[in-house]
């Protein structure tokens, strides 16, 4: 298990920031891997160069 995983798998993560870009990058590892999260969005903004950047917070 990756670190990230291993700190959401035991709930030391407050906030997570995500940025999505519009790119196809075919296949990878996922971060967060085999951890069940569920997670509430608290803000998105769109940049110019169409990125996404959502937070989330988890809920308990």
């Amino acid at each position: 298990m990756r670190l990230p995983a291993a700190l959401a798998a035991v709930g030391l993560i407050d906030e997570y920031t995500f940025v999505v870009h519009p790119v196809i990058a075919g296949r990878g590892p996922w971060l967060l891997d085999g951890v069940d999260l569920k997670l509430e969005l608290i803000e998105q903004r769109a940049s110019r160069s169409a990125a996404v950047v959502r937070r989330y917070r988890p809920i308990a």
